[in-house]
């Protein structure tokens, strides 16, 4: 992941949509804002010293936050600002931020640091993100991963990249009992019927295929997807922050996603991604064991 990247990422030639649902919306100027915002941002990662950083507990002991992450989202808040359109984040709203908003007014989706515990414990698995919602669909997305020096991002109808090399669906698709999938969970569930649910379903996903990882952040779980190293991944009850962004890159990239606000607090969401088969057979699941009511296309979405 270098400065180069986010130079030369924005004059990339034209090229047809890469084959996934949802709208082929340009955005360039808040791409290009939200690339640079996160690459900004992820710079500030690697400011950490020997010992981990002090922490603050939000709703679990695993849902923490540091200085770090909020001097991430103070940068890219700086680097969106020129776009003027209000700002969700994980660590506070800004002016006017509302979500989803009552009208079709843009709204970016920040993340700082998805994935806060492993970076405090020293371990790679983090990412910045900043998405935009427009319309009722998460239209475009930018996520660095600092550890693996990645960065990968939407650019309109051109598709999706990981430092500036295009992305796209694999032409043949592995079996389920083939594909490796990794899961998201909401840091606290006050029903522990509901969390049972949550945890035969990923008991059941395990036996049936290569696989079910519990990786600590569910924007580097799609980005793995969006980049072809994951055949799928699955998310009950995050946050809508922890997803915006990855999500639109994985569609970009081709990939099948379904995913549903939750209607008594819709900055939270349940999601699937992935091949179309592993999407399929996850959806299923999540329904057989009460884990999720099925996930239905979005209607902002339409088949390639």
């Amino acid at each position: 992941m270098t400065e180069q990247v986010t130079e030369q990422a924005m004059r990339k030639p034209e090229r047809p949509p890469a084959g996934g649902e949802g709208p082929a919306i340009a955005f360039e100027a808040e791409a290009a804002c939200a690339l640079r915002a996160v690459y900004e941002g992820s710079l500030i990662c690697g400011e950490r010293g020997v010992d981990p950083p002090a922490v603050t507990f939000k709703e679990s002991p695993r849902d923490v936050v540091t200085e770090i992450d909020r001097r991430i989202e103070h940068t890219i808040r700086r680097h969106l600002e020129p776009c003027g359109h209000p700002v969700l984040g994980e660590e506070g709203c800004g002016p006017n931020a509302v979500f989803p908003p009552v009208d079709d007014q843009p709204v970016w989706v920040v993340d700082p640091l998805d994935g806060t515990a492993n970076f405090v414990s020293g371990m790679p698995w983090f990412a910045v993100a900043a998405g935009l919602w427009v319309g009722g669909d998460f239209v475009l997305g930018a996520v660095a991963l600092p550890a693996s020096r990645e960065l990968l991002f939407t650019h309109g109808v051109r598709g999706a990249f990981l430092n500036g090399r295009p992305l796209s669906r694999p032409g043949r698709e592995s079996p389920f009992a083939q594909a490796l999938i990794a899961a998201g969970f909401a840091g606290h569930v006050p029903d522990p019927e509901q969390r049972r649910r949550q945890y035969a379903l990923f008991g059941r996903i395990n036996d049936q295929s290569r696989g079910a990882l519990r990786l600590g952040s569910t924007i580097a779980n799609i980005c793995q997807v969006a980049a072809g190293r994951l055949q799928g991944a699955y998310g009950l009850g995050v946050r809508v922050w922890d997803a915006a962004a990855a999500l639109a890159i994985a569609r970009a990239a081709g990939y099948t996603v379904r995913w549903r606000l939750d209607p008594q607090d819709p900055t939270r969401l349940d999601f699937v991604v992935g091949t179309a088969a592993v999407v399929t057979a996850i959806n299923a699941a999540m329904a057989e064991t009460g884990a999720a009511a099925a996930l239905e296309t979005p209607e902002s979405e339409t088949q390639a």
